[in-house]
């Protein structure tokens, strides 16, 4: 097989793999994004729990602060019952008491609610700090194994372009132009394998007289449906991946 045709085998590998290190390059800051809004979900989860018992632990004071002032109020108009001297007077006291009497029993049972709630969230938080700090530990070992697969991008491109320019080296600048031009416009991939004269990029048939030479393999020839360079590899036992024309 003519030594360009090797060559430009060779530089559509290199090519196809910048392009997939690339795309590889651009998912890493997906992934980091990803694995960041997972872990911020988990620890908003706690963040919730710890918070919710907070207010209800501040809220459950203030309760108990104005359950005593009204108790104070109780007992005073209670007093306040045994000196009045009109019928007018003894009701207007007894409707201060009942109120009285059912702003308490109305603080009691929204007292006895958050004592219960926050019981619950006693018993949950345990748990969920539990998850939190498994949470922590596998992010951070995620994160920088995906920080230390990141640094390693620009050193695997340096070689792949090493043996980029290592390929080119000895083909005529024209073909290599129109190697590229076609990989661009083909999503990379510029070299198709003939099969029983059938070019298995585009699936168009060669004329008889170009796939005999195709198959002699020394020169270059290019398909006349999808302009890719051409080669005949009867031991291939894969074709190269690549979208058809």
């Amino acid at each position: 097989m003519d030594e360009k045709i090797l060559r430009l085998k060779e530089l559509q590998r290199i090519g196809l793999a910048l392009r997939a290190l690339e795309n590889e390059r651009q998912q890493g800051p997906l992934r980091l994004a990803s694995l960041e809004e997972a872990f911020q979900a988990t620890s908003a989860t706690v963040g919730a729990v710890k918070h919710r018992y907070d207010a209800l632990r501040s809220e459950s004071a203030q309760l108990e602060i104005e359950q005593k002032d009204l108790q104070q109020k109780l007992s005073k108009f209670q007093a306040q019952l045994m000196e009045v001297k009109t019928s007018k007077e003894y009701s207007a006291v007894l409707k201060e008491i009942d109120s009285a009497k059912a702003e308490i029993t109305r603080r009691d049972d929204d007292l006895l609610s958050k004592m219960q709630e926050m019981e619950t969230l006693q018993n949950d938080l345990p748990q969920a700090e539990a998850n939190l700090a498994s949470e922590t530990e596998s992010h951070d070992k995620e994160r920088a194994a995906i920080a230390a697969e990141m640094e390693t991008f620009e050193q695997r491109r340096q070689i792949l372009e090493s043996d980029k320019r290592h390929a080119e080296a000895g083909v005529p600048r024209d073909i290599l132009s129109q190697f590229y031009r076609v990989a661009e416009a083909r999503q990379g991939i510029a070299m198709a394998r003939v099969i029983d004269s059938v070019c298995t990029a585009c699936n168009v048939r060669l004329r008889p007289q170009k796939y005999s030479e195709v198959r002699r393999g020394d020169t270059l020839h290019a398909c006349d449906s999808c302009r890719r360079f051409l080669y005949y590899d009867p031991d291939a036992a894969v074709d190269p991946p690549g979208p058809k024309a």
